[in-house]
């Protein structure tokens, strides 16, 4: 049950939380400053197509645990609040890698990469529980939306500071401090974070209630696969939308070499790549509010995958710019529908759905930049694009003839 004079209280802190969060991560985007300093390390293809899908694999890994957890026994705020410092841990680590022996830089790096996204992508199910609860279901798409929107504008801040830190500071120094950065804005979030506020009491006596009612967790994951067809059908057009991930690390690398760019220009792409679409996030979670997840994220993916394949000509900058914020939408409409469309299924199960969906990804988001780090190698970076255009081309196909009909 919520409290209603908490309601304002929680938007604002959960949407502060975001911006804080989102500036931090402006300095170390996967899209522009990570690839940037992996391709510093080697001149080999395959590590910068390994960037993005790490994160992604880390991130879906644990979260069935991590949904596991928001359900067992026990109080839930005090998990919460112990688990969030985890991934802010991680990237403390992260500054200091750059200056480890050349050898063991780049080990070094994705061993730390993956321990950041294993205990982030353990908290997003925690988290989206807590957001269930404090955010009214009427106001979900509202809140997403303007959490990334102002996310996208604080996270531009950071990755241009980013770019004037490499820019005094190039090679090791430049990167720890950008890492460092992060670090300490995603620690700043927390502050907004624990300002929410909720009977956390009678949630918790709920969710007993609700164990004694239902089968044990592990039952009911195995069970969403088989009695779920508006998940499965949404699940599928999801495996082929993970086909993005296999450009996203060479977007900034590919413009760094193709137009003659510096690194700290380079990293500035990010902005194009990730943090510009998240300037519209505010639009589109009003309108899939108003009109349906489906109808928002059918012509982004569409968008999308015509975008991919015109940057696989390698245009001039302006129009390459361009492009990759187009290209950027998807990721964007993806992150809002996969979170509202759990909820609308689901609410009280949102990150057991959330879970499973992300375990199901995890195959292909490692089977697919491999696979396109080999085609960067033999091909060119180009070909990689074009593939990505294809496999978007084939999920708006499925959500097209095979729409997740439950979805509101």
């Amino acid at each position: 049950m919520r409290a209603p004079f908490y309601l304002n209280r929680n938007f604002t802190a959960n949407t502060l939380d975001g911006v804080l969060f989102s500036t931090g991560v402006g300095f170390f985007s996967h899209a522009g400053v990570v690839p940037l300093f992996v391709d510093g390390l080697t001149p080999a293809r395959w590590p910068i197509a390994l960037v993005t899908p790490v994160l992604m694999i880390g991130i879906a890994l644990p979260q069935l645990l991590g949904a596991w957890a928001a359900d067992a026994p026990g109080a839930f705020w005090p998990l919460v609040v112990r688990a969030v410092w985890l991934p802010r841990l991680a990237l403390v680590l992260l500054a200091g890698v750059p200056f480890l022996p050349a050898p063991y830089v780049l080990p070094a790096f994705f061993a730390v990469w993956l321990g950041y996204a294993l205990a982030l992508g353990f908290v997003i199910p925690l988290w989206l529980v807590v957001v269930a609860q404090v955010i009214p279901v009427e106001d979900r798409g509202k809140f997403f939306g303007i959490r990334t929107a102002l996310g996208g504008v604080a996270a531009a801040l950071g990755a241009t500071a980013a770019a004037g830190v490499l820019a005094r500071w190039p090679g090791p120094v430049g990167f720890a401090a950008c890492f460092g950065l992060a670090a300490a804005f995603l620690v700043a979030s927390l502050g907004a974070f624990f300002a929410t506020r909720h009977d956390w009491a009678a949630f918790e006596a709920e969710r007993a209630a609700r164990r004694e009612a239902q089968p044990a967790f592990w039952a009911q994951a195995r069970a969403v696969l088989a009695g779920e067809p508006a998940f499965r059908r949404y699940l599928a057009a999801r495996v082929l939308m993970a086909g993005v991930v296999a450009s996203t690390g060479f977007y900034a690398v590919h413009a760094v070499e193709a137009f003659g760019l510096t690194t700290a220009e380079g990293s500035l792409l990010a902005l194009a790549i990730i943090f510009g679409p998240n300037l519209t996030a505010a639009f589109w979670g009003w309108l899939a509010d108003r009109v349906g997840n489906r109808a928002v994220q059918l012509p982004a993916v569409v968008a999308a995958g015509i975008a991919s394949l015109w940057l696989a000509t390698t245009p001039p900058l302006p129009v390459y710019v361009c492009l990759l914020v187009i290209a950027g939408f998807v990721t964007v409409v993806n992150q809002l529908v996969d979170n509202k469309f759990m909820m609308d299924l689901d609410a009280a199960r949102c990150g057991l759905l959330l879970g499973v969906m992300n375990l199901v990804l995890t195959p292909f988001l490692l089977i697919l930049p491999a696979a396109a780090g080999v085609l960067a190698e033999r091909a060119g970076v180009p070909a990689v694009f074009a593939a990505t255009g294809g496999c978007l081309g084939l999920s708006a196909a499925v959500l097209l003839l095979f729409p997740p009909r439950r979805v509101t």
